[in-house]
C-alpha cells in the first residue's frame, strides 16, 4: 500500500507539471496573437508565423491539461445516476468508468502515434516543421490518461472508494438526510437563539395604559 501512495503523489506532482506546462503555453499563445494583432494594425506587417504556431500550441496545452484534468478530477461530469446507486452499484460503476477511461487513453496512445507517424513527411509550411509535432501529444495525453485511470481502477479494486467523488450515494444521502441523525444548522440555530418580543411598547402606549388604568 506504501507504494500504491507513492505512485498517486507521483502522479500528482506528474498532473501538477502538466497545468504548469498547458498554463506556459496559453500564455504563450496569448502573447503571439497579441503580436499579431498589433503587427497587422499597427505595423501594417503581420508575421506569416504566427497563426500557425498559435495552433500548434493550442494543441499542446489542451490535450496535456485535459490529462492531468483525469488526476486532478476537474473534468465536467453528471453524477445523477452514481448518486442514487446504492454503495455496491456505485462501486461497479466507478470501475465500469475507470476502465472505459483506460481503453480510451490506450486509443489515443495507438492511433494517434499512428496517425503522427502518419503525417511525419508532411510540413508545416509556415513553420518548416514536421506535422508530427502537431499530432504527437495525441499519444503523449493518451498515455497520462492511460496512467491516471488505471491508477484510480488499481485503486478503488484495493480500497472500495477511492475512486469516489465528492457526491454521495443513495445510502450516504438518505443518513444525511435523516433529521435524527443529522440535525439542520436552521434547527440548531433557531433553538440556540434568543427570542424577542414581537412588538415592544412605544412611549404614546405606555402613557395610554398607565391613564387608562388610574381611571379605573
Amino acid at each position: 500500500m506504501q507504494l500504491f501512495d507513492r505512485i498517486t503523489r507521483i502522479n500528482d506532482r506528474l498532473a501538477s507539471i502538466l497545468l504548469w506546462i498547458g498554463g506556459a503555453g496559453l500564455v504563450l499563445m496569448t502573447v503571439i496573437v497579441g503580436w499579431q494583432v498589433f503587427a497587422r494594425y499597427v505595423l501594417n506587417a503581420s508575421p506569416n508565423w504566427s497563426e500557425q504556431l498559435t495552433l500548434l500550441l493550442m494543441i499542446w496545452y489542451a490535450l496535456l491539461a485535459a490529462a492531468a484534468g483525469f488526476q486532478q478530477d476537474f473534468h465536467i461530469r453528471i453524477a445523477a445516476l452514481h448518486a442514487r446507486l446504492p454503495e455496491r452499484g456505485a462501486r461497479s460503476l466507478r470501475l465500469v468508468v475507470e476502465a472505459l477511461i483506460v481503453a480510451v487513453g490506450l486509443l489515443f496512445i495507438v492511433w494517434g502515434f499512428d496517425l503522427a507517424a502518419t503525417v511525419r513527411t508532411h510540413v508545416i509550411p509556415a513553420l518548416g516543421l514536421s506535422r508530427f509535432w502537431a499530432y504527437l501529444p495525441l499519444p503523449i495525453a493518451g498515455a497520462f490518461i492511460t496512467l491516471f485511470a488505471g491508477t484510480r481502477l488499481l485503486g478503488e479494486i484495493l480500497r472500495p472508494g477511492f475512486a469516489a467523488h465528492d457526491e454521495p450515494t443513495a445510502g450516504e444521502q438518505a443518513a444525511s438526510d435523516d433529521p435524527e441523525v443529522v440535525p439542520t444548522v436552521r434547527e440548531s440555530r433557531a433553538s440556540h437563539k434568543p427570542r424577542k418580543p414581537d412588538h415592544p411598547p412605544t412611549r404614546g402606549a405606555s402613557r395610554t395604559r398607565r391613564r387608562h388604568e388610574d381611571d379605573i
